[in-house]
């Protein structure tokens, strides 16, 4: 809810706070959207429930939105090897839609908003032909081999 409250302030649109339902509107498209009873509402401990709408304007909620990646949010496990580069390609399946996903661990001070926002665009540059990781590592190789 606070990475949520957080993406908000910058700009981004709640779909749903601590559930989204997800249905298959053809294979290779799912739509997550709110239930009913909780949209456009966030439980934020120590400050209570807060309508998003009423707080940040209409153009702070969105019924619903094709989802495109997975991020998990999980506590820093030191013995953990997390993904650094992002060459890896995990994805998760839902119905009969596969997605990427993305695991961002968590600590305190990280600013989880950002991580999330930095991850959704990545995986936005991903999705239009654009990969970041794969253009570094395919220059360095050139320079390892002597090609450049």
């Amino acid at each position: 809810s606070e990475t949520a409250l957080e993406l908000i302030k910058r700009g981004h649109q709640l779909i749903a706070d601590d559930r989204v339902d997800i249905y298959e509107k053809e294979v290779g498209t799912l739509i997550g959207s709110s239930p009913k009873t909780i949209a456009k509402f966030l439980e934020v401990r120590g400050v209570g429930i807060v309508n998003v709408v009423e707080m940040f304007g209409v153009g702070a909620y969105r019924e619903n939105k094709t989802v495109r990646l997975v991020i998990e949010l999980e506590q820093w496990d030191k013995n953990k090897v997390y993904d650094r580069l992002g060459l890896d390609d995990i994805s998760e399946v839902y119905f009969n839609t596969s997605l990427p996903k993305i695991t961002i661990p968590v600590l305190p001070g990280r600013n989880t908003a950002v991580l999330v926002e930095a991850a959704a665009m990545n995986s936005k540059l991903k999705f239009l032909g654009y990969n970041g990781a794969l253009d570094l590592t395919t220059k360095v190789n050139k320079i390892a081999r002597g090609e450049e």
